[in-house]
């Protein structure tokens, strides 16, 4: 699944992705029965997934759309916002690269 970038949400659910994983391949190697463990464990891990990377997915297109609707103030006041922090970025690697 791609996920846009307004929001951030593509690093942050790889996160947790990782983490959730991490936890269920625990689950599986401390059980009795692996096969079935990894079985059980594999279905619970791509449900908690997929219901957690639905919502971003859903936020940060929400998120894109209101950035670049046009007819709305918001876009503008964010695009302004966005190069007023470009400038000082800017303007601060210069000042240390001096």
């Amino acid at each position: 699944m791609k996920v846009p970038p307004t929001g951030g949400e593509g690093g942050n659910t790889a996160l947790r992705d990782a983490a959730l994983l991490m936890k269920h391949i625990i689950k599986v190697s401390e059980a009795d029965d692996v096969t079935a463990a990894l079985n059980t464990e594999i279905r619970a891990y791509e449900k908690d997934m997929l219901k957690f990377s639905r919502r971003s997915v859903v936020k940060s297109y929400y998120f894109a759309h209101i950035m670049t609707i046009e007819g709305y103030i918001l876009p503008y006041i964010v695009r302004g916002f966005m190069r007023i922090m470009n400038f000082f970025f800017r303007l601060f690697d210069t000042l240390g690269s001096v």
